[in-house]
């Protein structure tokens, strides 16, 4: 099995701190294997002396995993700085895969100050690629990690995960959360942070003259009309009851409305084919509430018309990521608030 190094160049206050700087890189390799949680290094003693910054947060294995993993040990000291070997990896992955997985040390190490490297033998950057660290790489990174922690591959999943994300995002969505049936996706503690993640890594879905939709702004659409007593499950036809809920039932009046603007029909008659799904019942105390929300779907179709206009291609990539979307933050409604958080 190929040994995996980093290697670093010589910052003396933080080589004040090597003997923590390894156990964390250790918590995190092992992380990126296992994924058991997502902390801030003040949260963990053992850690807490890396001057780190606090905003960010690092996924670590759990203390059941970690007991059973080798740690990281430095083997040399070169003219460059220390040289760790990293254990116990993947075995005979592909480079592709090898950097979406270790992406998210790759950036926590250049965050502490180090010039990494990070690789086989004395490959540069990461597996020899030169990789911009922003908190928006590290989110992207940090969520590839997570999704690739439910994709049914055996081979290949980290750089399968980081695909999805980019180009499928209603697929990603879907995987992450889970269909509640066949497929159970990431557990109640990893799935928020999982969320928050792709909405700091802000993805860009598509450009049009109404602007961009990102994914940050497909969630909080998707947290808008997902809201239980604000939004489709309150003011449209309870279609959701009386059984499992689906992704069909949960976005059934939002999908008619976009398959009219998939039709090239304007935002109006979308409109208006979303407002036949009100329900007949509503009270005169809610009127107001109404009012809102039909004027909040009025603007989520006007910006998805302009996108359909603009590439069909991209309309079909964030209306499926809406429903995808949709239908997770109405099965899960604890997550709107993490959604619509400052």
């Amino acid at each position: 099995m190929a040994n995996i190094l980093f290697l670093c160049n010589k910052l003396p206050d933080l080589l004040a701190h090597v003997g923590e700087v390894t156990k964390l890189v250790a918590r995190i390799r092992d992380g990126l294997r296992f994924p058991g949680d997502i902390v801030r290094l003040e949260e963990r003693p053992e850690l807490s002396n890396v001057p780190f910054p606090k905003r960010i947060h690092v996924p670590i294995s759990s203390d059941e995993v970690s007991k059973r993993a080798e740690d990281v040990e430095i083997v040399m000291e070169t003219d460059r700085g220390p040289i760790l070997r990293i254990s116990k990896m993947s075995d005979g992955a592909q480079p592709k895969d090898l950097r979406a997985q270790f992406e998210p040390l790759y950036h926590v190490l250049n965050f502490l100050g180090f010039q990494v490297n990070i690789g086989l033998e004395e490959q540069t950057g990461l597996f020899g690629e030169r990789i911009e660290t922003t908190p928006e790489s590290y989110y992207l990174s940090l969520a590839t990690v997570l999704l690739a922690s439910v994709v049914n591959k055996k081979t290949g999943r980290f750089i399968f995960a980081k695909i999805l994300l980019e180009k499928n995002p209603s697929v990603a969505l879907t995987t992450a959360a889970g269909d509640g049936r066949e497929h159970y996706g990431l557990n109640e503690k990893l799935l928020p942070t999982f969320i928050e993640s792709v909405m700091q890594a802000n993805m860009v879905i598509g450009s049009s003259k109404g602007g961009e939709i990102s994914m940050k702004e497909l969630l909080h659409d998707a947290a808008f009309l997902a809201d239980r007593e604000k939004g489709i499950p309150f003011f449209c036809e309870r279609s959701q009851d009386g059984g499992f809920l689906t992704k069909h039932k949960a976005t059934k009046p939002i999908a008619q409305a976009l398959d009219e603007i998939m039709l090239g029909r304007p935002a109006e008659m979308a409109l208006e084919r979303f407002l036949r799904t009100l329900r007949d019942n509503i009270a005169a105390e809610r009127q107001q509430d109404l009012t809102n929300f039909v004027a909040g779907v009025r603007d989520i179709m006007k910006r998805y018309q302009l996108l359909r206009e603009e590439s069909v291609t991209d309309f079909l990539k964030a209306k499926n990521g809406l429903l995808s979307a949709v239908f997770t933050l109405t099965r899960y409604p604890n997550l709107i608030e993490e959604v619509t958080k400052p």
